[in-house]
This record gives structure tokens, sequence and C-alpha cells, in this order.
């Protein structure tokens, strides 16, 4: 915010016919019941039958408000406005309302001129069109320039310190010859310092201009590739869609191959299962033998035993009944074999 924007707005707000007196000291601090009020009224200036709401006591209701009127501005003015400094009410807001008391203002002077055109008409004053247009042209310059005037009065506290500084400044340098030559070394240095920058430029430029083209490469290639494998898809779709020659009784081929693989899978698991389990008689049969051949080696070796035992302590016995211990002998052993073969075969 300026102070020329201020007084400006102040201004045109008293040409308009704003009832309330506007000083410059009302928006020092946010003001936000003073900026409604005014926006409120430069609506219904606008459009008498605008509805907008004029409840302001919460935050909510200030939003809606602040909402609406710049949705109404922007409606039929065309005009975007910054809602966040319209809601801050400080001297920032006055940019906004400005725009739209400009409109207006235009809008009542072009009402006023239309009518003066009008009436000089009535008086036949045509000859002075061209002295109206160099008063009025005169007038903007005058405003202009006092305006300028006034900005310039404000800032020269802040230009006469400057100016004294400059001038106390070259002063010392005219008086001491050192100085002087610091000056020519500041200044060299500092030459050097822009000639050092201005390489740098161009070379970031130089490198800009690289990294342009490399990009613009990059984007070709890309785009390239895109192309590429855009058409690698419209193949591939097309070959998905495509069936080839013989495809339906490759379909059927497949299935008889997957019956026959399953019955090839069972066979072989059942070949396996009866594989093992003669394995497993074989291992019993052979482990039953050999501890038939034990218990027989074992009856042998104990009917031997039996035998010499019984030929020297009955041998006076024997000699007197040969042949009925013959005959007992051999039943004896008949009878103990054919207890043990029925004993293995029960096992």
């Amino acid at each position: 915010m300026s102070f020329r924007e201020l007084r400006n707005f102040c201004e045109i707000m008293r040409s308009l016919g704003y009832p309330r007196i506007i000083s410059m000291e009302n928006f020092r601090i946010p003001n936000f019941k003073l900026v409604a009020e005014i926006t409120y009224w430069l609506i219904k200036r606008f459009d008498p039958k605008a509805e907008i709401p004029d409840d302001i006591e919460e935050e909510r209701d200030r939003v809606e408000f602040i909402r609406a009127a710049c949705h109404f501005f922007n409606q039929n003015l065309k005009i975007k406005l910054n809602i966040k400094k319209l809601y801050s009410s400080d001297g920032y807001c006055i940019q906004e309302l400005l725009k739209i008391a400009e409109i207006l203002y235009k809008a009542k002077n072009s009402i006023k001129n239309k009518e003066d055109f009008e009436f000089s008409n009535e008086l036949d004053l045509t000859s002075r069109k061209a002295e109206i247009v160099q008063i009025k042209t005169l007038s903007t310059e005058i405003v202009e320039t006092g305006l300028n005037l006034l900005d310039l009065l404000e800032k020269e506290k802040i230009l006469k310190e400057s100016r004294e500084k400059a001038i106390e400044f070259l002063d010392n340098i005219s008086k001491n010859s050192d100085s002087k030559k610091e000056s020519e070394q500041i200044e060299k240095k500092i030459i050097s310092i822009l000639q050092n920058q201005q390489n740098t430029m161009e070379q970031l430029d130089d490198h800009i201009v690289q990294l342009s083209s490399k990009c613009n490469e990059l984007e070709e290639e890309i785009k390239m590739k895109q192309i590429e494998h855009e058409r690698a898809e419209k193949r591939l779709e097309s070959l998905n869609n495509a069936k080839p020659a013989h495809f339906n009784e490759m379909r059927q081929l497949e299935a008889e191959l997957a019956h026959v693989y399953r019955i090839y899978v069972e066979k072989i698991r059942n070949h396996d299962y009866l594989a093992n389990k003669l394995e497993e008689y074989h291992t019993v049969e052979e482990q039953r033998n050999k501890n038939i051949d034990k218990e027989l080696k074992a009856i042998q070796d104990n009917m031997k035993r039996i035998n010499d035992r019984n030929l020297y302590d009955e041998n006076d016995e024997l000699n007197a009944d040969e042949e009925n211990g013959e005959d007992y002998y051999e039943n004896y052993q008949q009878d103990a074999i054919n207890k043990n073969v029925t004993n293995l075969i029960n096992f």
C-alpha cells in the first residue's frame, strides 16, 4: 500500500458520494467493519438489487461475506480480487477496493462528459473541443506532477542523508591520495568481480543451452521409444488375436496328452508301490529263511551232541539192546525233527 493509493481512494469515494468521511488513519490498524461497509456500499452502488449477506458478527459470517462480494465483482465486473488482502482489512485492502472504485468513478465521469458534450452541442461549442482536450490533459499532468512532487518531498529526508554521505565520501577521496588508490583498487576488484560474474553467466548460459539440447534429444528418444512400444503392443495384440493353422487340432492333442499323462503317472505310482511291497516281502522271506536255517543248524548240533553223549554213556546197554536201541534212537530223532519242523512252520 502507498500513500498515493490511499489518498486516491479517499478522494474517489468522496466524489462518488460515500456518506461517511474516510481518513487516512482509518486503515492504520485492521478495521473489518469499515471495509465491509464500504464493500457493501460499492455493491449496492453498482446493483441496488444485489443480495449480499450483511451479517459480520462471527468469523464464519465474515468469511462468507468476503467470498460473496468477491464472487459478485468477479461475475459482474470481471475483476478478480485478492480475498486475503480484502479480509485483512488493513492498508493492503485499499489496492483491491480501489479497483472497484476506479471503475465506478470512470463510469460517473463518462456520464458527466456525455452530458457536457450534449450541452455544448446545444450551445454550439464544437470549435472549442481542442481546448477542452488540452485542459483535460494539462489537469491530469498537473495532478501527476503534484503526486510525484509529494512523493519526492516525502523521500527528501532519506535522500538528503545519502547525498550528504556521498559528498563527504567524495571530499575525503579528493583530499587523500591513498583513498584514491584504494578506490582505484576497489574499482579494479569490482570490475574483475563483474567480469568473473559475466564469465560465469556466459558459462551458465552455454550449460543451459546444452541442457536444453539434451532435453530435446531425450524427448525425441522418449517419443521414438513410445512409438516403438505402441507398435510392439499392437503387434502383440494382433498375434494374440490371430489363430495359427491347426490350432484346434493342437488344443485337442494337448487335452489327449494331458489325459495320457495322468494315466501314465497313475501307473508309475502303482508300479512303484507294488515294487516296494515286493521288496518288503522278499526281505521278510529272506529273514524267515535265515531264521529257519539257524534253527535247523541248532537242532542238528543238538542231536549230534546227544548222539555222542549217548554213545559214550550207554555203551553197554547199546551193545545188549542194539537193535532196540537203534529203533528207539531213530524214532526219537524223527520225533525231534518233526517237532522242530512244525515249530518252524508255525513260526
